[in-house]
């Protein structure tokens, strides 16, 4: 679990984030520049000259919406839906910006990007051949993965996620793909909302779960299953 977890982050890392040092091939590097240091004033000007930049990509497919989402740069994703960026706007990857405000925990973002339009029931599309990567995630599984931090599995929630939301082509719940490839907290987290909350209950396929936290080969994950998969069996009316 642990070689494919390494895996999974790089993929994310590689195909929602823009740190691989690479020279930008397609998007001018100015107002690149401009979005990730939220110079709102530039990239204004920028896109006064040239509107064209704000459906423009740069060589790892990455939108100046993505960039600035990863950067945590809320005034330029503002300007940006004020220009007429599209919120459900795919990349190649078929993500879109609310998987990458999801996967690097940006709650403003995802706020913002909400009251803009943007869907939370829409799907990374399928591969051909089925392969341990993010096909079929909607942003919720992605919270679930990340290792950014996790405050907005709540939040997603009160915005109308599905905390039953079942990886497309695959069946996985949430709490399974947190359970496989994300990091304990996320686990805890997810145990923790339910737990709080009156107006969302896990559908638990206990045989899935179980077999998730087995196939994880961590202690940590079993022992947290098992003791909560049995709190829920001694809630069970006799």
């Amino acid at each position: 679990m642990h070689v494919f977890k390494r895996w999974l982050i790089r993929i994310c890392t590689a195909t929602l984030g823009l740190s691989c040092g690479q020279a930008h091939a397609f998007l001018p590097e100015a107002p690149i520049a401009f979005a990730r240091v939220g110079n709102t004033a530039d990239l204004t000007a920028s896109l006064q000259r040239q509107p064209a930049l704000l459906t423009d990509v740069d060589i790892y497919n990455h939108s100046l919406m993505d960039i600035a989402i990863e950067q945590g740069q809320t005034e330029i994703v503002e300007l940006l839906l004020s220009k007429g960026a599209d919120p459900n706007r795919r990349t190649w990857k078929g993500q879109t910006p609310l998987h990458v405000a999801a996967y690097f925990s940006k709650p403003q973002i995802i706020k913002i990007l909400v009251n803009h339009g943007a869907r939370l029931d829409i799907a990374m599309p399928l591969v051909e051949e089925k392969t341990e990567s993010l096909d079929g995630f909607y942003p919720i599984h992605l919270a679930c993965i990340s290792e950014y931090g996790h405050d907005v599995l709540r939040l997603l929630t009160e915005l109308g996620a599905d905390l039953n939301q079942k990886r497309l082509g695959y069946g996985q719940s949430p709490l399974e793909i947190a359970i496989r490839y994300g990091p304990v907290e996320a686990i805890q987290r997810l145990i923790a909302l339910v737990s709080q909350s009156r107006q969302h209950a896990l559908e638990v396929n206990m045989n899935r779960i179980r077999q998730a936290a087995i196939e994880s080969s961590d202690p940590k994950r079993m022992q947290i299953i098992e003791m909560w998969l049995a709190a829920k069996s001694d809630q069970r009316p006799n």
